[in-house]
């Protein structure tokens, strides 16, 4: 048992991305003695993080929009909150409530740069709400089109405008609702009804699938040698690196 949780533990943490520090009681993962306990863990915490962080998010566009802070605060709490959502994204397995919520939280690979084209159409409407921008597409909900006002050069907010709050403060109000949901679909051990045997199965699938998840998002954009796809990479208009 001991082995087999410390193994989840580094091969989650490896495969996730970057490490956040932040951490918070307010709730806690469900308690079994199933062996999936440590892996429902990692994922419990996962969770708990990224809903900390889009909570974050929220708060510092409203301050910036409220003139109370500069567009610096929000590009940091974007890019820690683009770094705990790497510990979720791409997963096929766990509680479908949370696995439903991946491409409204993200759309990527965004092989055609449909976020920028969507985004360019959005900030033409000048009242948002978390309602009205959940009806739209995929594309102008998640944490691209964040990225897309905050850095792209099309958007007048990355230059220090605050033309577009409305839409900014829509988008992170519905990544909070997004990540509650996702918080809460994770606060029960999917896997606490496995037998042992079907235990081990869940778990290799659940690790080949984070690994080939990893490996596409290095593959996609470098693509043939001579021949880049610049709009598979990720956060291509943030630069974003990995903290540690």
């Amino acid at each position: 048992m001991y082995y087999q949780k410390s193994v989840a533990i580094a091969a989650l943490l490896l495969l996730a991305g970057c490490q956040s520090s932040t951490s918070t009681d307010k709730m806690r993962p469900q308690a079994s003695n199933h062996q999936s306990q440590g892996v429902y863990e990692i994922q419990f915490d996962s969770a708990l993080r990224f809903n900390d962080s889009m909570l974050k998010l929220h708060d510092q566009s409203v301050r910036y929009c409220d003139s109370q802070s500069s567009l610096e605060g929000v590009k940091i709490a974007w890019q820690q909150g683009m770094e705990s959502w790497m510990h979720l994204q791409g997963q096929e397995r766990g509680p479908s409530d949370a696995l439903e919520q991946n491409w409204n939280i993200q759309f990527w690979p965004d092989k055609k740069n449909t976020t920028g084209r969507k985004m360019v159409t959005a900030i033409k409407t000048k009242s948002w709400d978390m309602t009205s921008i959940q009806s739209q597409s995929v594309t102008v909900q998640g944490l691209g089109s964040v990225e897309w006002l905050l850095y792209d050069g099309a958007s007048s907010m990355s230059e220090g405008s605050r033309e577009d709050c409305s839409l900014l403060r829509a988008i992170t109000d519905s990544l909070v609702d997004r990540s509650n949901t996702v918080l809460q679909a994770w606060s029960t051990n999917p896997w606490a009804e496995l037998d042992t045997k079907a235990w081990h199965a869940e778990y290799l699938a659940l690790i080949t699938n984070q690994l080939d998840y990893s490996m596409k998002k290095l593959s996609r954009p470098l693509a043939k040698i001579g021949a880049p796809r610049p709009y598979f990479s990720e956060s291509w208009r943030a630069k974003l690196r990995c903290r540690t």
